[in-house]
């Protein structure tokens, strides 16, 4: 017999390219949830976004707001609607609203259980996170017509339910 046959530490190759693939497959499932964990519980992130949409939205509104100085059109024709909505575990208080395109709208949201946010990519409007009782708005302008989501971005929230939709008219 060869030394080679009786040698214990000696495995087939196909059993050693068994494990080395299953261990790559592990390590970057294991980084996969790393990366998706750090990302949820980081609501920091979102936050720039609320800051910079905000400033935009604002420079806009002004911007509006001189060109309708010179056609002598009166800025205050144009309200902003404004929508008062409360969240809870998985659900919102109203999951449809109706603007009209080019309207002003102002979501105030409260969430009245668990920590909760209201998001609407479209529009580039996000609320901050709150906590239970706290209070939160984001203003935007409806500038396209279309039905759109928003949803909470907190966690997995907008694959349990916690969706609505925006009707822009």
């Amino acid at each position: 017999m060869s030394l080679k046959e009786n040698d214990p530490l000696e495995q087939p190759p196909s059993n050693r390219a068994a494990i080395i693939a299953l261990s790559v497959i592990a390590v970057i499932i294991v980084a996969i949830i790393v990366v998706l964990a750090l990302k949820n519980d980081n609501p920091e992130d979102s936050e720039p976004k609320n800051t910079n949409s905000t400033t935009l939205n604002n420079t806009s509104l002004q911007t509006n707001t001189n060109a309708n100085k010179n056609t002598n059109v009166s800025a205050s024709t144009t309200a902003t609607k404004t929508f008062t909505m409360n969240g809870a575990n998985f659900e919102f208080s109203d999951t449809e609203l109706r603007v009209e395109k080019d309207d002003r709208v102002k979501i105030t949201f409260t969430s009245t259980q668990g920590i909760h946010d209201w998001s609407l990519p479209a529009f580039s409007a996000t609320t901050e996170t709150v906590s239970a009782g706290g209070t939160t708005s984001v203003e935007f302008t409806a500038d396209r017509k279309g039905t759109f989501e928003f949803f909470c971005s907190v966690g997995d929230h907008r694959a349990l339910g916690m969706t609505g939709t925006l009707i822009v008219e």
